[in-house]
């Protein structure tokens, strides 16, 4: 958990390899909080309230923008390869393009269920990974999406979009070392336009993915640093997310089911257990996708399922198509070539400015 002048670590990690990277991880992002969330303050969070809860509207930046930076600084200082970092961006991607909540609330609305994501407690059974995608990884690719926009046309960067909110809300400070000024979600805005010189531009991004529900153009946005967004499996069936082996080997859904999937449209939801899928049994997860490998999407496939009341029934399933992708150099990519300035670009954009 950050504070204003330390913060304190835990991690059941080893602390070799790559338990050692992941730990540097959250390392990179709990320092980045020392300057923004920490000195760069919201206003929904000063002065804090240690008996109620503080809401903001801004968690998207104050948390996601510093997930974003927490990875980037560990590219710009060499601990991740360009393929490590391109895992990072990756997940970002995924998590906007594959998440229901994403169609519904917007990042504003995300960050005002803090209270009730974020470490809180609750035993009452929820619907939110089709109603809720987290601000960490939604305000993540939405930093990409914007630095990457700032680049390529206004030749400035998110460097310089944070710089300027560090001149205007982190600089400042009172003896007790608090911002003498804390910003809203307007001044978000307003800082951007000052620093693109367009307001128009700043205005736009704001309406369409802050406040609204659009999904940012990752592909489009990534070709401009030579980087294409491909299918990690081209045409092949999905496996349900959703699904855990207990200690007997029943294939249980752990989590509701996903808007749009062939589980939720056969009316398959949590807690019930696939018995037979495609006329096999289901008790591995070696079986379940030896018989995914053997269709592809649109497939329909007969699957017997038992509720948690002990009823069964026959249903058929439409399989979906796998839908998650990964960010590659276009270089890796076949028929597809980065040229040499896209190479530059992004080169400049993953060095380290430090000297």
């Amino acid at each position: 958990m950050e504070h204003r002048n330390s913060t304190s670590l835990t991690s059941p990690l080893p602390l070799r390899e790559a338990g050692a990277l992941r730990n540097l991880g959250t390392v990179s992002h709990e320092f980045f909080h020392a300057y923004n969330t920490e000195r760069i303050r919201a206003q929904g969070l000063e002065p804090f309230d240690f008996q109620r809860v503080n809401m903001s509207d801004a968690l998207w930046f104050g948390e996601g923008f510093t997930q974003y930076y927490g990875e980037l600084i560990l590219r710009r200082a060499g601990y991740y390869d360009d393929e490590q970092f391109f895992e990072k961006v990756s997940s970002w991607v995924n998590a906007r393009l594959n998440s229901p909540g994403a169609r519904f609330t917007s990042p504003v609305e995300m960050s005002r269920q803090a209270a009730f994501t974020d470490a809180a407690v609750s035993i009452d059974p929820t619907n939110r990974n089709n109603t809720y995608l987290s601000y960490y990884v939604q305000g993540a690719g939405l930093a990409l999406v914007l630095d990457l926009q700032l680049r390529q046309r206004y030749h400035t960067s998110l460097d310089k979009y944070m710089q300027a909110m560090w001149q205007e809300f982190g600089k400042p400070q009172t003896p007790a070392l608090a911002p003498t000024k804390a910003y809203t979600v307007a001044d978000l805005q307003r800082v951007l336009g000052t620093v693109a010189k367009d307001t128009a531009f700043a205005g736009s991004f704001f309406r369409r993915y802050i406040y609204g529900h659009e999904a940012p153009r990752f592909g489009e946005n990534l070709a401009t640093m030579g980087l294409a967004v491909v299918p990690v499996k081209a045409l092949a069936a999905a496996l349900p997310r959703q699904v855990e082996f207990d200690e007997e080997g029943r294939c249980i859904l752990v989590r509701n089911t996903t808007i749009g999937s062939g589980l939720y449209k056969a009316g398959i939801d949590r807690g019930d257990q696939i018995m037979t899928l495609d006329g096999e049994k289901i008790d591995n997860m070696e079986t379940l996708e030896g018989i995914m490998r053997k269709h592809t999407p649109a497939d329909l496939v007969p699957v017997r399922v038992r509720n948690r009341a002990g009823q069964e029934r026959a249903v058929q399933v439409v399989l979906t198509e796998d839908t998650n992708v990964q960010v590659q150099g276009m270089e890796s990519v076949e028929k597809m070539t980065a040229t040499a300035a896209q190479k530059e670009q992004r080169a400049a954009w993953l060095a380290s400015a430090a000297k």
